[in-house]
């Protein structure tokens, strides 16, 4: 997981996100089959034990609320309900799951996060908008350390590819040494990329180096055409 800063969220969607994988948490990628807008707008289940594998969830009280994204054919939609599963937990148990709208009532699930305990990651998925395409970004961030990872996706109706961030592999391949990754991230408006390397001198607040990459995307690979490096004095 890369950590990254977190950044306001465009949709106003943020739900907690921090349970073992082993309990089913954090990014899901799901079978994209079809389903009845009206269901999951209004109820979570059935469609999410098989996600969860907690049946006994059924009798518990479920919010649901839903919006479309920037993309008219997108919908977010957050799943919440209380926490049973330990009584020293305060945090909901939530699910934002990416919808694509079909039509007709129809809708087809692509992505999600999910959470189950005690709040210590938020997420999001939001959508970006560049000259080459429509993207949609999963955010994870760690509560109270300002690190964060995410995953980038290119959308086309029907479609939801996987990007692989080649860039960050060719910038990390010309690091100074003692330099680690801080943060990295992609504005897809101008298809640039933001690197930033901390020093063991550096205060975790404050990575001392910043490389600056215009990106390509090729297939489905974001890869670095040209860089700028700024290397700061590590410590302040």
């Amino acid at each position: 997981m890369r950590a990254v800063v977190a950044t306001v969220l465009a949709v106003g969607l943020i739900v907690c996100v921090a349970a073992p994988a082993a309990a089913g948490c954090g990014p899901v990628e799901l079978r994209p089959q079809v389903m009845a807008l009206k269901d999951v707008t209004t109820t979570c289940m059935p469609w999410l034990d098989p996600l969860l594998q907690r049946n006994e969830r059924r009798s518990e009280p479920c919010h649901v609320t839903w919006q479309r994204l920037a993309e008219p054919r997108l919908l977010a939609i957050d799943y919440r309900w209380p926490n049973r599963s330990d009584p020293e937990l305060r945090a909901d148990v939530d699910v934002v799951a990416l919808f694509e709208d079909l039509g007709k009532g129809s809708v087809r699930p692509w992505v999600a996060i999910i959470s189950d305990g005690d709040a210590m990651q938020r997420g999001s998925i939001t959508v970006a908008f560049g000259p080459v395409g429509t993207f949609v970004v999963r955010t994870e961030c760690v509560n109270g350390t300002g690190g964060c990872s995410d995953d980038y996706f290119r959308w086309r109706p029907g479609a939801l590819t996987p990007l692989r961030e080649e860039w960050v592999e060719q910038v990390e391949s010309q690091l100074r040494p003692d330099y680690t990754l801080a943060r990295s991230r992609v504005d897809f408006t101008t298809m640039t990329g933001t690197y930033t390397a901390r020093h063991p001198k550096d205060m975790n607040c404050c990575p001392s180096a910043t490389i600056e990459v215009d990106l390509e995307l090729v297939g489905a690979t974001l890869r670095a055409r040209t860089w700028r490096e700024d290397y700061g004095v590590p410590g302040r």
